[in-house]
């Protein structure tokens, strides 16, 4: 004993000890006091991920922003679909209409300013309400200098052209007595480039005294 411990002395009728050497390997759990290795007693880059139990970390402990793209499946680069899926609900994104395509807008026809209801800026088209105080189901299509043709489907689905653009007035369909709405609607299009949009407004014939609402969707195509 006298060899493997060089000092050793034992308190009589206490409890501790000290030690100035150690065997080698003859300090175990038991010997540890709770809480006895703190962080500044662990050697940097000492804890490796096999040392950590699987799903330990949460978001408290890892920093999120820190993290790189997730990479997928097979790669060891970032994927590109970590930022943008593959498909929606089963289905590829050319089954979805992207969200400048749409556009809707309300209003009141009888307002005495333009109030605008549809904007496309890719075509440089809007529409606004007339801009006078009488009742007619009216809107204004004004469209840039350009070669336009218009299908009117509230005129018989005629067709006609307009070689300079400028504005084209559209009237809903004549007022039913008990139909609480009537609907004016047009598909305008250019032929190059090859693009235009379907316009259908909706104006409220029941129970208005001084306002019409009326409503308008479009479809860029």
């Amino acid at each position: 004993m006298a060899v493997a411990l060089l000092a050793l002395f034992v308190a009589l009728g206490g409890t501790g000890y000290a030690v100035s050497s150690l065997p080698r390997n003859s300090v175990g759990p038991k010997q540890l006091r709770t809480g006895a290795v703190t962080t500044k007693k662990l050697k940097r880059r000492a804890v490796t991920a096999s040392k950590i139990a699987n799903d330990a970390l949460g978001g408290k402990q890892i920093a999120e922003s820190k993290l790189g793209m997730v990479p997928s499946a097979g790669q060891a680069a970032s994927a590109t679909h970590a930022n943008d899926a593959s498909t929606v609900g089963g289905k590829a994104p050319s089954a979805f209409l992207s969200s400048d395509r749409v556009a809707f807008g309300t209003g009141t026809a009888t307002a005495l300013t333009q109030e605008q209801l549809i904007s496309f800026p890719s075509l440089g088209v809007t529409v606004t309400t007339d801009g006078d105080a009488d009742t007619t189901p009216d809107v204004i299509v004004h469209l840039p200098t350009s070669y336009w043709y218009v299908m009117d489907e509230n005129a018989g689905f005629q067709m006609f052209s307009l070689p300079s653009g400028g504005d084209l007035p559209l009237t809903a369909q004549p007022e039913v007595s008990n139909v609480r709405s009537s609907y004016a609607s047009a598909l305008i299009w250019q032929k190059s480039p090859d693009r235009g949009l379907y316009l259908r407004c909706a104006f409220d014939t029941h129970g208005f005294v001084s306002a019409r609402p009326l409503e308008c969707w479009a479809l860029r195509l």
